[in-house]
């Protein structure tokens, strides 16, 4: 492998770990809003944030959606992104997680 190709991929790993860290932090305050501060409360109601900034320097954009009935099912969905929030480019690295909780 070149030299070049070692820095291209230097840092893409850093880019990956930045939009992981953003996706992270957003899942973290998602969770906290759906679960702490009642956001999201109301069933079928869904919660959005979308391009906030994320602290590793990238952004994330999530949603937290409730089904309705008793026990419902909290799904909350975050995309972190890096270097670029909301731009479209080739560049641009994203990571996602999907998480889902039961509420009794």
């Amino acid at each position: 492998m070149t030299i070049y190709g070692q820095f291209l991929l230097s840092a893409e790993i850093q880019s990956s770990a930045r939009a992981f860290l953003a996706a992270d932090e957003g899942a973290e305050k998602m969770l906290y809003r759906a679960r702490n501060l009642n956001e999201c409360d109301d069933d079928q109601s869904i919660c959005r944030v979308s391009s906030e900034s994320a602290s590793s320097g990238g952004c994330y954009s999530a949603t937290a959606s409730r089904t309705a009935g008793a026990p419902s099912i909290m799904t909350i969905k975050v995309i972190g992104e890096y270097p670029s929030c909301g731009a479209e480019s080739p560049r641009i690295i994203k990571r996602a997680f999907e998480l889902s909780y039961t509420i009794p």
